[in-house]
């Protein structure tokens, strides 16, 4: 049976998943990539083009690089040409390049791998915060204060 922080978690976890299809819905004719934020003048990889969502925005977000970096983490083939300063983005790599060996390296699966890693980090945020108030005798479900900080907010990846 699974703990009261568990089911908080798992609770989240949809939360989340469900704000981001709505969204993605709504905002972006049911294309999750939108949810990167790219900007309508940024540079992306060709093999990457077909699948994009531009954002209004010209330059973009953050969540673009990110992107970017887990199709090629290693920095194999020219994603650092794609990257806007590709030292501080490479040693942001832990969600990258587990999306990348996640989806086992295929890049019809990156892009799911890596907001599903995000959306299981916010649940991961609920679980360990419904920990800590049960560990100082306050009630589990005040874990859910989690889901308030401004990044668990943002239905983006940015």
């Amino acid at each position: 049976m699974l703990s009261r922080p568990s089911l908080l978690a798992l609770a989240a976890f949809l939360a989340v998943l469900g704000w981001q299809a709505l969204t993605v819905r709504a905002n972006y004719s049911g294309n999750w990539t939108g949810l990167f934020r790219t900007g309508a003048n940024a540079p992306v990889p060709s093999a990457l083009l077909p699948s994009t969502l531009r954002n209004a925005h010209p330059v973009g977000y953050d969540g673009q690089f990110y992107r970017i970096l887990a199709h090629d983490p290693l920095l194999r083939h020219g994603a650092a040409a794609f990257l806007d300063a590709p030292a501080l983005r490479a040693g942001r790599i832990l969600i990258p390049a587990l999306a990348y060996a996640i989806a086992a390296g295929q890049p019809a699966w990156i892009d799911a791998a890596y907001i599903l890693l995000i959306d299981a980090s916010v649940a991961a945020g609920v679980f360990l915060l419904a920990l800590l108030f049960l560990h100082y005798g306050r009630p589990a479900p005040f874990g859910l204060l989690f889901l308030l900080l401004p990044p668990a907010l943002s239905p983006s990846i940015r």
